[in-house]
């Protein structure tokens, strides 16, 4: 079963935008700092460094196309290589783009700042430089992961999976199998919830959704009762036009989007979307060169890159939990404050952020043991 990848590289042309932006007179911190919305909404314009960045002890395993080591927001970040579950890339360096730019949500800490810029990075790949998968790359990705004593563990990637179909139901019994040994030995999961705009919650109306009006069908891993499922939403904190929604919505993050009138103007405001780290071994976009970004830095949106703020801030309250006690933080005690502290707008319901959107800094201000 294909497994897909939640991450929109955005390609803009001339009928699509008309953007002018002059950067000259902006140094470096000036400018990355003034695209960085989502991470400065969820640390309160980085209120919440001052209370925790992470640590290396600390470790954050994301399951997806590997990592840029030689990123130099990343590079002193990642802590380990992890493993390769991709048969023919036997290392875990990113060739396509996307582990790297949800490494960087995490814990870029260079001319972008992530939400926990001390954070450790341990890749697993499960993409191949072509964006191909396969779940069961993905399913010993999490039970690798687990065993190797990650703090929280982040599937910014889904699939679809048939309960009438018999080889789908096996692949369903084994993710559920993954789940329960990751939260039996204290690893968090967080997941993307997916961009289709669809309900996740009911499987006969998703596959009515799918167009496949009599059969019963999944969306995994988001949506689980075991994982901590992450909904996107926007710079002007509504539901992202893209992103799943449901009953089985855990928690919501800024995913970034098009532009609030997108498709009446068929514009795109560049502050709606977000900006994060890029293999400098891919070739930079004209959009990115043109505003001014060193080769590494590219915009996007997605529950990709709304899930992996979820997964930091987990991180950060494990570290700090356990810098204040001595002692590793249950994974009851983590969801309890995680959803406890989230920001709460108005007009959007639970279906659509479960939660509300989470805050890392109130998050970290009343951790408790």
């Amino acid at each position: 079963m294909r497994i897909k990848r939640f991450l929109f590289l955005i390609k803009v042309n001339r009928f699509l935008l008309k953007w002018h932006f002059h950067h000259n007179s902006e140094d470096n911190d000036t400018l990355y700092d003034s695209w960085l919305w989502n991470i400065k909404q969820v640390t309160n314009d980085y209120r919440s460094y001052h209370i925790n960045k992470g640590s290396h002890n600390t470790k954050v395993g994301i399951i997806d196309s590997g990592i840029d080591f030689n990123h130099p927001d990343l590079k002193n970040n990642i802590v380990d290589t992890g493993e390769s579950f991709v048969p023919v890339e036997d290392n875990t360096q990113d060739f396509y783009g996307h582990g790297t730019s949800v490494a960087g949500i995490i814990a870029a800490n260079g001319d972008v700042k992530g939400v926990g810029p001390n954070l450790g990075l341990v890749p697993y790949k499960v993409f191949d430089k072509n964006g191909k998968s396969k779940t069961s790359w993905v399913i010993s990705a999490i039970v690798k992961a687990t065993e190797d004593d990650m703090d929280v563990i982040n599937l910014s990637l889904s699939t679809f999976l048939s309960k009438k179909d018999k080889e789908d139901r096996e692949t369903i019994k084994l993710f559920e199998k993954a789940f329960k040994f990751a939260r039996k030995h204290n690893t968090l999961i967080v997941a993307a919830a997916g961009n289709h705009g669809y309900d996740i919650s009911n499987s006969k109306k998703l596959a009515q959704q799918l167009g496949k009006p009599k059969d019963n069908i999944l969306h995994l891993p988001g949506g689980d009762k075991d994982v901590i499922t992450v909904s996107a939403t926007t710079a002007q904190n509504t539901k992202a036009s893209y992103s799943n929604y449901g009953k089985n919505i855990s928690i919501a993050a800024p995913g970034g989007d098009l532009d609030p009138s997108f498709l009446d103007t068929n514009k795109v405001d560049l502050y709606s979307l977000v900006w994060t780290t890029s293999p400098v071994n891919i070739p930079q976009t004209p959009l990115s060169k043109s505003l001014g970004f060193q080769k590494g830095y590219e915009p996007t949106l997605g529950t990709s890159v709304a899930a992996p703020i979820v997964t930091a801030t987990v991180a950060l309250l494990k570290t700090e939990y356990y810098e204040k006690y001595g002692e590793e933080m249950p994974s009851r005690k983590v969801e309890e404050n995680l959803y406890q502290n989230t920001d709460h707008v108005e007009n959007l319901d639970k279906n659509e952020v479960g939660s509300g959107i989470v805050n890392a800094y109130e998050s970290l201000l009343n951790i408790e043991r």
